[in-house]
């Protein structure tokens, strides 16, 4: 906020569009709509992180079916393969980062999906990303290439990511409204974002999607995963 000009209502910007995408996802934590207003007058957890700006952690389970692509034609009519996988990491020590509005793990994780699936960000239909808080979609739009250093929150301020645009993020509601089942939640991420590149996620649905992207971390981007999925 201090170095790019964000206000706190800027930032709350996008838990109101992760409630707004949770309220049709059944499987969705916190199935209710927020305002900014709401977000912003929230108890505060770490100024000037407010409670609606953090994630539910809460118990889930998913399940993603690993095959051949032979054995997946036969137990499926839409097999979804994954095209690309990234893994990185970064020092947990925080205070030798470089800057703290950079998160170097996924910058890489997402060069080696990116690099192996043969795809560029401007591909990317529809992302579920780890926004344990908002600062960190803010990040991790950033690193994935969605948006330049420092102005993620312009665009969410114009209007993206939100559903119809190319990437759609989080249409679950994300970890922030979706909720966040800790050790399920990058499994939840790949199965939900394998449903919409099947059509049948039972939410906010990205019509004619072709390519997905999954990122989960641990940490503060300690370690990250992207995962890059194609119908």
């Amino acid at each position: 906020m201090e170095r790019y000009g964000a206000t706190r209502e800027d930032m709350a910007l996008w838990p109101v569009m992760m409630h707004d995408n949770s309220y049709h996802n059944p499987y969705a934590q916190l199935r209710f709509k927020t305002t900014i207003q709401h977000v912003i007058s929230s108890p505060i957890i770490a100024d000037p992180i407010r409670l609606l700006d953090s994630s539910p952690i809460g118990d889930g389970a998913a399940v993603v079916i690993l095959a051949s692509e032979e054995i997946a034609k036969k137990i499926t009519d839409t097999p979804i393969e994954i095209a690309g996988v990234g893994l990185s990491t970064d020092s947990v020590d925080l205070a030798t980062r470089e800057d703290l509005l950079t998160a170097r793990s996924i910058r890489l994780a997402a060069h080696k999906a990116y690099k192996m699936a043969n795809v560029e960000p401007k591909y990317i239909d529809v992302a579920e990303v780890h926004d344990a808080f908002s600062i960190n979609a803010m990040l991790v739009l950033e690193e994935l290439g969605f948006a330049e250093r420092g102005k993620a929150w312009k665009m969410l301020k114009e209007g993206r990511f939100r559903p119809g645009d190319k990437p759609t993020v989080n249409p679950s509601g994300g970890l922030k409204a979706r909720g966040h089942p800790v050790g399920a939640t990058g499994v939840y991420q790949v199965a939900e974002v394998a449903m919409q590149l099947r059509g049948d996620f039972p939410g906010v649905r990205v019509d004619k999607a072709e390519i997905g992207l999954a990122q989960n971390m641990g940490g503060v981007a300690v370690s990250t995963s992207v995962i890059i999925l194609k119908r």
